[in-house]
């Protein structure tokens, strides 16, 4: 498929797109559980997982790092956690 022509905005140049139906980046983590277990312990990580979803919190502190190594770079980007469909 072509490229769509430059479209000169008064701030930056963009290319006019489509956004995508499915994200661009997918980040699936494997080992949430052990992750927990390295850096808080095993006993902390036994008691959250009764209490918290243990995927759900690594994957929001992954998209935070995400962000703020993006931000350092001076990359200016949409991160965000999508529930599973």
């Amino acid at each position: 498929m072509p490229a769509r022509p430059v479209r000169k905005t008064g701030r930056a140049t963009s290319l006019t797109r489509s956004i995508p139906e499915h994200p661009m980046i997918t980040i699936d983590i494997k080992n949430a559980d052990e992750v927990v277990k390295a850096r808080k312990g095993w006993f902390v990580a036994g008691v959250a997982d009764l209490f918290l979803d243990l995927d759900a919190e690594v994957e929001k502190v992954v998209v935070q790092k995400v962000r703020e190594a993006l931000l350092e770079n001076g990359v200016v980007a949409v991160v965000e956690r999508r529930p599973d469909s």
